[in-house]
């Protein structure tokens, strides 16, 4: 998703205009989220730009696109960029730590203070 929303409205009070984008954004990544994955993968990962224009645009973490969002409002920015792109992934396997040498390291650790 690439679009360029207008944060100025003079049939909608800013307030809903805000909340109806964050909305729209929303139900991108559901939609997205929803889509049958590649074999091979077990989640969609999200690149995400946001920017006064498509120029200034910077890479953030998809939970902090509404703080962005109200951050532009404060700024009365006219309009705001971004960039949504989804990409299948593989997460990588968690190590496997058993309980009895978590202890033994905690215990020499201590030990050796």
């Amino acid at each position: 998703m690439r679009k360029t929303y207008a944060l100025v409205d003079k049939d909608q009070h800013a307030d809903r205009l805000s909340d109806r984008i964050k909305h729209d954004i929303r139900k991108y990544f559901n939609r997205q989220r929803n889509k049958t994955l590649p074999k091979g993968s077990d989640h969609w990962l999200f690149d995400c730009k946001i920017g006064p224009d498509e120029a200034l645009a910077q890479g953030i973490h998809p939970k902090e696109i509404n703080a962005k969002i109200n951050e532009f409002r404060v700024q009365e920015l006219p309009s705001f960029f971004i960039e949504i792109l989804t990409r299948a992934a593989k997460r990588p396997p968690k190590p496997e730590h058993h309980p009895d040498q978590v202890l033994e390291q905690t215990l020499t650790e201590h030990q050796s203070d």
